[in-house]
Formats: structure tokens, sequence, C-alpha cells
């Protein structure tokens, strides 16, 4: 647990120093991206519960909810689900609050 904590906070810092104008890194099968986590709305698409920086999230282990509408970092797998003309899912592994 304290070394996920260690990682997300070194993550968190490469993320904010970055000029990647999303605040988020993608790296193979995943991303790590921070922002202000929001509950899905309504779309055209019916998938995933959360949205962060445009990209649609669910957690199969993580409850998101207690994190909406606080700063958070997060890292998610790509589900590889997508609806025809949808964004990709991704399966959030790790979240943590940021100031």
């Amino acid at each position: 647990m304290r070394l996920s904590f260690l990682l997300l906070l070194a993550v968190a810092i490469v993320t904010s120093v970055s000029c990647h104008k999303s605040n988020s890194i993608k790296a193979g099968d995943g991303i790590t991206a921070t922002g202000t986590l929001q509950t899905m709305g309504a779309t055209t698409f019916m998938y995933g519960t959360h949205t962060l920086n445009g990209y649609v999230l669910e957690s199969t282990k993580i409850d998101l909810d207690p994190f909406v509408g606080t700063r958070v970092i997060i890292t998610a797998k790509n589900t590889h689900y997508h609806a025809e003309l949808g964004p990709e899912m991704y399966d959030v592994i790790a979240i943590a609050r940021i100031p």
C-alpha cells in the first residue's frame, strides 16, 4: 500500500509538471491523469460510470463515488471497450486525492 502511494505521488509530480495539455500520460494500454472526477452524465453511449479529462472511466475494484468533485490522480487500464463512435473506456486501478 505504501509503495502504491509513493508511486502515485511520483506520477502526480511528473504529471503536474508535464506540458501535455490534458494533464494525462498515455503509456501502452494505460493512462495516468489528473483532474476533477465527475459522474457520467447523459451520453449517446451507455457505458462507464465517471469521467476525467474526457476519459470514460469505471472501476471493478475501487468505489469512485467518494472522489467525485475532488481533484484526483488516477492510473487506469484501457478495457478496449467502446461503442462505434464512442470513446474507449478505462478501468481505474489506483486513485488518490491531490491538493
